[in-house]
């Protein structure tokens, strides 16, 4: 089983988590390129390469008209625990949705 997390700019002024030193609603599409070299796919949304994160299926989304990262979503190989998730990201108070949990006051969404 795969766990996807997706790490998103909400409509709150707290900032999400970060991935590799990128931060939805900080980071731009241009960073990402830094950080991970060229796109496999252009998109929307860009497509890169995790295997130096060992993440699988990296797409970050950016607003077309500033470049800002608006989503930075990613499957991983084994699942973590989410106790360790949580930790990790300092999420608290979820929203429970269908059969995932939204994290607001970060931007954070498990499925």
């Amino acid at each position: 089983m795969r766990t996807l997390i997706a790490l998103a700019l909400a409509a709150s002024p707290a900032w999400a988590g970060d991935f590799a030193g990128l931060t939805p609603g900080r980071s731009t599409l241009e960073d990402a390129r830094a950080k991970f070299g060229a796109p496999i796919s252009d998109g929307p949304p860009a497509v890169f390469s995790g295997d130096a994160f060992q993440v699988r299926n990296l797409r970050i989304s950016a607003d077309p008209s500033t470049g800002i990262i608006t989503l930075i979503r990613m499957a991983l190989p084994e699942p973590p625990q989410a106790e360790d998730l949580r930790a990790w990201m300092g999420l608290n108070r979820p929203v429970v949705v269908g059969s995932g949990e939204f994290y607001p006051a970060q931007g954070v969404v498990f499925t």
